[in-house]
């Protein structure tokens, strides 16, 4: 798998309120990679970087592409 470009919209509750957030970014995970570990690394990366592992945030959207022109 080559270097992708990935957008995701998280989705949680915590005690206070209801939040939705959408990031995006590039990864190379190697050729070995699959789109599931494309996705179970940007989901993981997400709701590290957002520090709401926690809350089990839910996906309303992720998609990945390869980036280039």
């Amino acid at each position: 798998m080559a270097e992708h470009h990935w957008i995701i919209t998280l989705q949680w509750h915590d005690p206070a309120d209801k939040h939705t957030q959408t990031l995006d970014g590039v990864s190379d995970l190697g050729s070995s990679a699959t789109p599931q570990d494309l996705y179970r690394h940007v989901y993981r990366w997400s709701t590290n970087h957002l520090k709401i592992d926690r809350y089990d945030p839910a996906v309303l959207m992720h998609k990945a592409l390869p980036n280039e022109l």
